[in-house]
C-alpha cells in the first residue's frame, strides 16, 4: 500500500504533494487503529477484560483474537478489553510464545496488569490454550489488582504427554534441536516455553526437580505455597474449556485438571481423583464445593470453536457489572 501510493505521489504536481502527504499519514493511522486491539474506550459499566492469546498467536491478530474483541465490543459497548502484547511485534510474540520461559512471561503479564489504571478496581481474565495456565500463574503468584472471573479455554492444567508439534521455519529448527537434549535439560526449560507443562509420568521425579513452571503453580511439590491457594480460592468464578475432539492438548482432559494414570498413557484419571483436586493443593475442591468451578466443552479439534458457540457459552461471562455477576 505505502509502496503504490508513493509512486503515484512520485509522479504528481508538487501542488498535490502536501496532501499526498497527508493522505499517507491518515492511511497508516487508520491500519495501526484498527490493528491495535487496545484501543481506549469510553467509561463502562461492565468490568474490564483482560485476554491472553496461545502458542503461534498474538495479541491482535485479525483472523483470531482481534476477531474476538470485535465480538465482545459489539455486544458490549464501551467495555475495556486489554489483550496482552508481552512482547512487541508480531514475529516477536509469535516467537515469544515457543522461546520465552513461562516465569518470565508470567511477571511481564503482572508489570503490564499492575501499570494499567483501569484494572485496579479488578478484571476478568480469559486464556487460550496456554494462554489458560499462563493466566493462572498470574493469580496464583500476583492477583493484585484481583481477578474475578478466570476463564481457560483449552489450557493444558495438569500439562501435556506430548509436546505441540513445531514443523518448519527457523522458530522450530531451534525447538526440535533444543528438546532433542531432553525436555527438563536446563537449556530446554530456559529456551523452550512448552517444557514448561511438559509432564512425563515415567520421569516423574526429573518433572517435579527440573520442570520450572508447571510443578509450581500445580502445588505438586513437597513444599506448598498456601498463597496460591489462597488467591485462587477468592475467584468468584474458574470456568474450564475442554474440546472434545483435541488433538493438540494431549491427553485433552488436562483441560479439565485430568491426566494419565501412569507413563503408559492409557487410562485418564478425571480431576475429581487427582491429588490436586483431594487434597486441595490450589483451592480446586474448595471452589467445586462452592460451585465456582465451571465446565465447558467443545465438540471440535482445539480452539476451533464457531462464532455461535462462543456467543452462547463464553459471551455471557462478559456481562459482568456491580448489579450482575457474569453469567454463572
Amino acid at each position: 500500500l505505502k509502496s503504490s501510493i508513493s509512486l503515484q505521489c512520485s509522479t504528481m504536481d508538487r501542488n498535490l504533494l502536501f496532501l499526498c502527504a497527508l493522505l499517507l499519514s491518515f492511511t497508516f493511522a487508520l491500519a495501526n487503529a484498527n490493528a491495535n486491539a487496545n484501543v481506549e474506550h469510553s467509561e463502562s459499566s461492565f468490568y474490564p477484560l483482560v485476554m491472553m492469546h496461545g502458542l503461534g498467536d498474538t495479541c491482535c491478530d485479525p483472523l483470531s483474537l482481534g476477531k474476538i474483541i470485535d465480538w465482545i465490543r459489539k455486544e458490549y459497548p464501551g467495555i475495556y478489553v486489554l489483550s496482552l502484547d508481552v512482547k512487541g511485534d508480531f514475529i516477536e510474540q509469535t516467537a515469544d510464545g515457543w522461546l520465552l520461559q513461562f516465569n518470565k512471561q508470567v511477571d511481564d503479564i503482572i508489570s503490564i496488569i499492575q501499570a494499567d489504571p483501569k484494572l485496579k478496581d479488578g478484571f476478568n481474565m480469559i486464556g487460550f490454550s496456554q494462554g489458560g495456565i499462563l493466566i493462572r500463574g498470574y493469580v496464583e503468584r500476583c492477583n493484585d489488582p484481583p481477578v474475578r472471573q478466570l476463564i481457560s479455554v483449552g489450557g493444558p492444567n495438569m500439562g501435556v504427554a506430548s509436546l505441540p508439534q513445531c514443523l518448519n521455519g527457523t522458530i522450530c529448527d531451534i525447538v526440535n534441536r533444543v528438546t532433542e537434549l531432553g525436555v527438563y535439560n536446563p537449556i530446554a526449560q530456559e529456551l523452550i516455553a512448552p517444557s514448561n507443562y511438559f509432564k512425563d509420568l515415567g520421569k516423574y521425579d526429573d518433572y517435579l526437580e527440573h520442570c520450572i513452571f508447571l510443578p509450581d503453580i500445580n502445588n505438586e511439590r513437597a513444599q506448598k505455597n498456601a498463597l496460591y491457594k489462597q488467591r485462587m480460592e477468592s475467584l468468584l468464578s474458574y470456568v474450564l474449556v475442554m474440546f472434545t475432539e483435541d488433538t493438540i492438548v494431549i491427553p485433552k482432559e488436562s483441560e479439565w485438571f485430568g491426566f494419565y494414570d501412569s507413563a503408559k498413557n492409557d487410562t485418564i484419571v478425571p480431576m475429581e481423583s487427582q491429588e490436586i483436586f483431594l487434597d486441595d493443593w490450589i483451592g480446586l475442591k474448595t471452589l467445586y464445593d462452592s460451585h465456582k468451578m465451571h465446565f465447558l466443552s467443545c465438540p471440535t479439534n482445539h480452539l476451533q470453536f464457531s462464532k455461535e458457540w462462543f456467543y452462547q457459552n463464553l459471551m455471557p461471562l462478559f456481562n459482568d457489572t456491580n448489579d450482575v455477576a457474569g453469567y454463572f
